[in-house]
């Protein structure tokens, strides 16, 4: 998969060699490899390839990458990486991040992260004792798409984890899921911990096991054997969501991993648009802000194949 990363040298960057900086921005790839990309006339500076690695570059000068990702030939089809901003000033930023990108790196995945754009668009970000975080102050599950906050200063990290801590952020979701629920609104209070069968998803457990979760839901629309709903959870328990709506009977639709333990019950006849992720999309984030005090909601409106598939359950009555 390839991407175009565009950076802007800052006043603080005025002279810096232009391979220690790319190191220094990217973090991620090795110095060997920057220069590679160098040698392979894949970093343009201000629009020209750079001479040289060890080129200095200066306050203003606009930087273009294009890397090379491992086993990557030179015919490249995948899309470009990138995320959408909702709001942003000098000590955050909340961002409408895409199904199908990871928050930040782990040993499966080194590279394409969210916490990797975020760095390559804002420069260092704060990220404490843990590196592979940058700028990460809550994570959204690889296909889950929505509102995630990014901090662009220590104090605001540090206020931001605080209020996640405490409870104080309130997050809105909207699930598409199998099955109609019998309440219009209940509470799930289940504890989640490792699944006892399959150790890499979490589970509902029992009384003193893994740790409490509590999420609240509506039901918004019903679509005859799909419905969708808002979720309001008040932990954020790894995978919360899916394995508390999984446990009363009504997965998300198109979980691979949290699916109907019959299989499918349900199959949209062949003119339905194609699901490629889960229905899970955060809708919404209210927060308080780390610098000013106000209290703030920012949204994002459901887009791509999730909005054109409720659209269709929508103009066709549904399933």
């Amino acid at each position: 998969m390839s991407r175009r990363i565009t950076l802007k040298v800052s006043e603080d960057q005025d002279g810096e060699r232009l391979d220690v900086l790319l190191v220094a921005l990217l973090h991620g790839p090795s110095r060997s490899r920057v220069q590679s990309w160098i040698k392979a006339d894949r970093v343009l500076v201000d629009g020209e390839s750079a001479a040289k690695p060890r080129v200095q570059v200066f306050a203003g000068t606009e930087i273009v990458v294009l890397p090379e990702a491992e086993g990557e030939t030179e015919t490249r089809t995948d899309p470009e990486l990138d995320f959408t901003v909702l709001y942003e000033d000098e000590h955050l930023a909340v961002i409408d991040k895409p199904a199908g990108i990871i928050a930040h790196r782990n040993e499966k995945h080194q590279s394409g992260t969210i916490a990797d754009l975020a760095t390559a668009r804002w420069g260092e970000l704060p990220s404490f004792d843990e590196a592979d975080r940058p700028g990460i102050v809550h994570r959204l599950d690889r296909e889950t798409s929505g509102v995630m906050l990014i901090a662009k200063s220590e104090a605001a990290l540090t206020e931001l984890r605080r209020q996640f801590h405490d409870r104080e952020i309130k997050k809105t979701y909207l699930a598409l899921v199998y099955g109609p629920p019998r309440f219009d609104s209940d509470w799930i209070e289940e504890r989640i911990g490792m699944d006892p069968f399959h150790r890499d998803r979490k589970g509902v457990v029992g009384p003193g096991e893994g740790k409490e979760a509590s999420t609240f839901y509506e039901t918004r629309e019903r679509f005859g054997a799909l419905s969708l709903m808002a979720c309001f959870p008040k932990t954020g328990r790894t995978h919360q969501i899916r394995v508390h709506l999984a446990h009363i009977g009504h997965p998300v639709w198109a979980d691979s991993v949290y699916r109907p333990r019959s299989g499918s019950p349900v199959k949209p006849p062949a003119d339905a648009p194609v699901m490629t992720r889960h229905a899970l999309h955060a809708h919404a984030i209210e927060f308080t802000h780390p610098a000013t005090g106000e209290r703030m909601e920012v949204k994002s409106e459901l887009e791509g194949e999730f909005a054109a598939f409720v659209a269709w359950l929508r103009d066709s009555g549904g399933i």
